[in-house]
């Protein structure tokens, strides 16, 4: 450099996009003690995308629970870019061969719900 000093300006340009948003779900049971996860609940969303085109979101929460599977207790549902909110959001589930399902309406996208 034969003392001259060279002033050196870098960037760097992150291309996190901050406007996808995602839902975290997760379904407690209640047949036992508060606090179990229930294995194999689903979760389904109905979103409007920013064309105004419907979409539907499906997720489910711990598939299997034997072999000492690495899941997560919860189901992460991917929004992406969408208007204002979750327009429904239903879980359904099984208990001894009977079907049930619970819908809410709207939900608020980045947040976490406890069934």
């Amino acid at each position: 450099m034969n003392g001259k000093f060279t002033n050196v300006v870098k960037v760097i340009y992150n291309n996190m996009i901050k406007d996808t948003f995602f839902i975290k779900a997760q379904m407690v049971n209640s047949y036992k003690s508060y606090g179990d996860v229930t294995t194999g609940p689903s979760f389904r969303a109905v979103i409007t995308d920013m064309e105004d085109h419907k979409l539907v979101i499906i997720g489910s929460q711990l598939t299997q629970s034997t072999y000492l599977s690495l899941q997560l207790p919860y189901a992460f549902l991917g929004v992406g870019r969408s208007n204002n909110y979750v327009e429904q959001f239903t879980a359904g589930y099984s208990v001894a061969g009977e079907r049930a399902i619970r819908p809410w309406s709207p939900i608020i996208p980045n947040s976490q719900l406890i069934v």
